[in-house]
């Protein structure tokens, strides 16, 4: 595919589509709602507030700006903070159906076309992992299969990072050089991968996009280039209000802009900027320390009692709704991570955080790169060598951590800590997955058993491949082999 075919952007793939059955009253609406919703995430001293006597809350949403009726409304505080109550007022049926819209909206990311198909088989296989491994918390992940890092490290420094940032070092600008090598880079991507894995990449990590002051052009070029822009979340909305409005302007009404909110001061300063209308699709997630919101116990928030505390108050407000730290991550990528400014490339996958992967993901190679053709050069030799059909050889077969297989004549049940998978207890799937529940032996030893048992070569073959398929067998990578 040439350079200028690959500058040709694709057709809008019409996220924004998911939403348009709201018409213009219907949006004003919905955009007070998630107003309000952003209100009673951040602030534990609103609901009381709001329900108090009749009429307060009236009064009280009237006081922020928000002409809603209360009534209507009072099942998002009334047992706790539930952004998604199951009561059916005109108003909640409405807010309903603008968060399913989201919800397919997220689901659509999920599936990204063009992929090599042994990366698109890897892919698959971590999030039918991540599926076992983090259970319903795993839908909240988009496993985009790019992101870019634009600086190197974070000015910020929240002291609930789960990805641990480093202190700001180092921006890539967008001058002549980089602004040839960022082009390059990006073309290379999307020969390699597909225009759509460029659609849906972030272009933040363990970084703060406005630490960079050319952020909002780069961001423009990947847009150009893929039909839209990748997601960005930004903990600097209140920074530069002007450098906010031309993301904003980049976004044009898509969804995929995300502010994080460090306090309630900089929660109102983001309301006194912006319409509710404006943010309409921007997420506005609360992150100050008396959120709603659990924040994940990985990367810097694994030290200390700071967390422990804000998860508490969390969960209190949450009203029992809360999912077990133990099973989450803030990682969302399967696929290469780029950084810019140092120029170097990671292949990662999301993990629950824990002692060996701190930070939430787990870690499959890494490199560096000079030029485009570096970078193509890597992710085709990477896919190749770490995206195999079935287990590599020469390495001993079990079961992903903490899964336990338990079968009857039946089905074969798969379970881990935070989810269950059931297959059909058919006799060489049976026998091959209780012969890796031992994780004695590796492919070529675990055939041979199997065929000792009366299991054909070619049944057992296509049992292990399946197993290995739906995430079920422990693909971990070895500590010191990247």
């Amino acid at each position: 595919m040439t350079l200028a075919a690959l500058m040709a952007p694709p057709p809008e793939t019409a996220a924004e589509d998911l939403f348009a059955w709201a018409d213009a009253g219907q949006r004003e609406l919905i955009a007070q709602i998630k107003r309000l919703v952003e209100l009673l995430a951040a602030d534990p001293g609103l609901a009381p507030a709001l329900g108090q006597t009749p009429g307060q809350g009236r009064r009280a949403l009237a006081g922020r700006g928000l002409e809603l009726d209360a009534a209507q409304l009072s099942p998002l505080w009334r047992d706790g903070f539930n952004p998604w109550p199951k009561a059916h007022t005109p108003l909640l049926a409405l807010w309903d159906r603008w968060l399913r819209s989201h919800a397919a909206h997220r689901a659509r990311l999920r599936a990204i076309a063009g992929l090599p198909p042994a990366l698109a088989a890897w892919r698959d296989r971590q999030m039918a992992r991540c599926a076992l491994e983090l259970g319903p918390f795993a839908n909240r992940l988009d496993y985009p299969v790019l992101a870019f890092e634009l600086s190197k490290g974070c000015s910020i420094g929240c002291w609930f990072c789960a990805l641990e940032a480093p202190r700001l070092s180092a921006v890539f600008r967008r001058d002549d050089r980089g602004a040839k090598l960022w082009r390059e880079t990006l073309a290379a991507c999307a020969e390699v991968l597909g225009p759509a894995a460029l659609a849906n990449a972030p272009c933040y990590w363990a970084s703060e996009p406005a630490d960079n002051p050319d952020y909002p052009d780069l961001l423009a070029d990947l847009a150009a280039l893929a039909g839209r822009p990748g997601p960005t979340t930004t903990a600097a909305a209140t920074g530069d209000i002007g450098w906010t409005r031309a993301l904003l302007a980049i976004y044009d009404g898509r969804p995929g802009l995300r502010f994080s909110v460090l306090s309630l001061e900089m929660l109102a300063a983001i309301h006194a900027a912006f319409s509710p209308l404006e943010l309409l699709l921007v997420d506005c997630l609360a992150q100050n320390e008396a959120s709603a919101i659990p924040k994940s116990r990985s990367g810097r928030a694994r030290r200390g009692g700071r967390w422990l505390a804000a998860r508490q108050a969390a969960e209190a407000r949450l009203a029992g709704r809360a999912t077990d730290p133990r099973r989450e991550t803030t990682a969302c990528l399967a696929g290469f991570k780029l950084n810019m400014a140092e120029q170097t490339i990671e292949l990662l996958s999301p993990c629950a955080a824990s002692d060996r992967w701190p930070r939430g993901y787990r870690l499959h190679a890494e490199g560096s790169f000079a030029t485009a053709e570096d970078v193509g050069r890597f992710i085709k030799q990477t896919a190749e060598r770490l995206t195999p059909q079935s287990p590599p050889p020469g390495r001993a077969i079990g079961l992903g951590h903490g899964v336990v297989l338990r079968h009857n004549a039946h089905a074969l049940e798969f379970t881990s800590a935070a989810a269950k998978m059931r297959l059909p207890a058919e006799p060489a799937l049976a026998r091959v997955a209780g012969l890796a529940a031992q994780g004695k032996w590796d492919a070529a030893a675990l055939l041979d058993q199997a065929a000792a048992a009366g299991v054909g070569p070619l049944e057992a073959m296509a049992a292990l491949e399946a197993l290995f398929a739906r995430g079920l067998l422990d693909d971990d990578p070895p500590a010191g082999e990247r």
